[in-house]
């Protein structure tokens, strides 16, 4: 339904709305982390870890690009707006909170991908089946257990960087991007 009558519009901006928080989210949780992006042998080059970025300045951003995003949502229906919401409530959840609780976090990551169609779908009025939202979920956290798996393959040892590493084995990663492989082709026999 993409190119009906205003579909590609309100999904336009139900894109730019979520991009615009999404984007505000990515810095609030760089400005969360900087201590310990400084440390990390990549992060350190961050704009607000480096230093090339102040605090205040990073704030400032967050304010407007939130700003942005909910005025664009409200250009949209409400439940696009209430999406909206419920994905910047639980990244600030994982931000404050949940990233260094193991198994917790990677379905919070993978909520949030989860929570971009669905706000797609809310933006434009189309239903999402079940089936979509199984693929959309199985296959955010076979995404998530694969980024752990290579980050704890890459450091020794994960220090103050991301110190949930040190609660995942490798076997452990391996099984829950193995559930979620077997998920997907569940649902693919489903179909």
């Amino acid at each position: 339904v993409l190119l009906e009558s205003g579909i590609l519009g309100k999904a336009g901006l139900a894109f730019l709305a979520f991009s615009f928080v999404a984007s505000a989210l990515y810095v609030v949780n760089d400005i969360v982390d900087a201590n310990s992006d400084r440390l990390h042998p990549v992060k350190r080059s961050r704009p607000i870890a480096s230093g090339r970025l102040s605090v205040p300045v990073g704030w400032t951003i967050v304010a407007i690009c939130v700003a942005a995003g909910a005025a664009l949502a409200a250009l949209l229906p409400p439940m696009f707006g209430v999406t909206l919401a419920v994905y910047a409530a639980s990244t600030a959840l994982y931000t404050y909170w949940f990233k260094s609780v193991p198994t917790l976090e990677m379905l919070l990551v993978a909520f949030g991908f989860v929570l971009r169609a669905v706000g797609g779908a809310t933006a434009t009025d189309v239903h999402l089946s079940q089936w979509f939202l199984g693929v959309a979920m199985f296959g955010s956290l076979l995404i998530v257990a694969g980024k752990r798996t290579s980050e704890l393959k890459r450091f020794e040892d994960p220090g103050p960087t991301r110190a949930v590493l040190r609660s995942y084995s490798h076997s452990y990663l391996h099984q829950v991007g193995s559930i979620a492989a077997n998920g997907e082709a569940e649902i693919g026999r489903q179909i």
